[in-house]
């Protein structure tokens, strides 16, 4: 798991270093990328507290990646 959230971290670092991203939404995108690695293995409370998180990110991320698009990217 520690080795998927680092992948997604440098993805979206990538991103943000070509411009794919401000940094509101880098900080959105690796966050809800890692809320939703840490689900699979999450339990109980903890479990409830990363999706709510990741429910609360998820309409930043897909705004950001409609924005991507109509940039033409």
């Amino acid at each position: 798991v520690a080795g998927r959230e680092y992948g997604h971290y440098v993805q979206a670092m990538i991103q943000w270093a070509k411009g794919d991203l401000d940094a509101d939404e880098f900080c959105a995108v690796a966050v809800y990328g890692m809320c939703l690695l840490l689900l699979g293995i999450a339990r109980g409370q903890t479990a409830r507290a990363l999706e709510k998180r990741a429910r609360e990110l998820q309409s930043r991320v897909s705004a950001g990646r409609a924005a991507g698009a109509r940039k033409g990217e």
